[in-house]
């Protein structure tokens, strides 16, 4: 059975519905506040970048060109470094280093205990040999160290 809306609602009555629903449905999406933050802020970008790119032909892909350029010149300094008393806050690439590390140190843990086992004795035998033998040489490199250990 095939129902026709049109024998029981004329046009006027269809465009009344259709332009009630609308309303509500326009009025539901700017109930929730981060829904409506959402649709200005979209808007708001559409709108400026319409301009920016009016003023600036290719603006992207000159910014983009910029960025590559720019990021050659950038050392490891740059990409991860510690806050201290110069800088108020660690780089973004410390920060996410260090987020990093704190999201897997179970991962990192693991590994550290898998790398331990798997070492044998004679192994930890000669990283301790060479550990006391770097330690006793900088003692003697500072001769008022070493004789600390003499005297």
């Amino acid at each position: 059975m095939e129902v026709k809306i049109t024998d029981y609602l004329d046009n006027d009555d269809i465009r009344e519905i259709v332009e009630a629903e609308f309303r509500r449905s326009v009025r539901n999406m700017f109930d929730n506040e981060n829904d409506t933050v959402r649709i200005i802020n979209n808007l708001t970008h559409q709108a400026i970048f319409k301009e920016v790119d009016e003023i600036v032909p290719n603006y992207k892909e000159k910014i983009n060109e910029k960025v590559i350029k720019e990021l050659d010149t950038i050392s490891i300094y740059h990409l991860f470094r510690k806050k201290d008393v110069w800088e108020k806050a660690n780089s973004i690439g410390q920060d996410l280093l260090e987020e990093s590390i704190d999201n897997n140190k179970l991962i990192i843990d693991n590994k550290v205990k898998e790398i331990f086992n798997a070492l044998s004795k004679t192994d930890i035998k000669y990283d301790i040999r060479g550990i006391l033998e770097n330690y006793i040489e900088k003692l003697f490199e500072n001769e008022s160290e070493a004789s600390k250990w003499f005297h």
